[in-house]
């Protein structure tokens, strides 16, 4: 996992908070951000690469948590003549309103619900000029991968191109096994990475009863994780709801 990569969501599926002993739960866990592969133009001319840092291309498209356009990068735009790249900024929304399974999280980043063929806008930014995005989303159920094409075109000046970048979303999933005392839950997680399942998070977590609502609000403390290679996984405190 790329350390920039640090957006991350959850979502666990409890049993009775109240029930004396070891109970088990699901747990999964998610990256906002995507991982999308460099993308070439239909002509093989040119290649759009990703980055959210500066010294390298890590091909992140990060969350803006912004109400306009909801994910945005740094960019670097190659062609063929081998001159330096133009640089720029992207925002672009990701299709975020489907819930086919009505579980109240967005199937674009469920890794066994399909996406279908979304398309979504945004705004690209660099030295030479602005434009307009135009992405379209695909990916098909129980597949972390998808595709997705972003045509640029420049304001006043027409196509840039349209590139084609392979993405993928970053999915942990397993056992959370946890014990309920009068006014805390105590736990382990062992999670792993869908589609690579080399890639492990395990540790503790410990969750307080909200004194407003023991039963139906939890509030996450803050911790620590360890991945396959060792590394460790900082989280901070947050706040679980059960879903009505």
């Amino acid at each position: 996992m790329k350390k920039s990569f640090v957006f991350l969501m959850a979502a666990l599926s409890f049993s009775a908070l109240t029930a004396p002993g070891a109970q088990p739960a699901l747990a999964r866990l998610w990256c906002l951000s995507l991982r999308l592969q460099p993308g070439q133009d239909e002509f093989g001319l040119s290649t759009l690469e990703l980055s959210t840092l500066d010294a390298v291309s890590n091909g992140e498209l990060a969350p803006t948590f912004s109400s306009v356009l909801s994910h945005g990068s740094g960019f670097l735009l190659y062609d063929m003549t081998g001159l330096e790249p133009v640089r720029g900024t992207i925002f672009v929304d990701v299709p975020v309103d489907l819930d086919a399974n009505a579980n109240g999280f967005e199937d674009f980043f469920e890794v066994e619900q399909n996406v279908p063929v979304s398309t979504t806008s945004g705004i690209f930014n660099s030295p030479g000029g602005n434009g307009t995005v135009q992405a379209t989303w695909s990916r098909t159920a129980g597949s972390k991968d998808g595709t997705c094409v972003f045509r640029l075109t420049l304001n006043g000046g027409g196509p840039l191109g349209s590139f084609s970048h392979a993405f993928e979303l970053i999915e942990y999933t397993g056992p959370l096994t946890y014990t309920p005392a009068t006014n805390s839950v105590s736990g382990v997680v062992d999670l792993m990475q869908t589609g690579n399942s080399t890639n492990r998070l395990i540790g503790p977590v410990r969750f307080l009863k909200a004194v407003t609502n023991r039963y139906d609000n939890l509030e996450l403390q803050p911790g620590v994780w360890t991945n396959a290679i060792s590394q460790s996984l900082a989280f901070l405190a947050d706040e679980f709801f059960r879903d009505p």
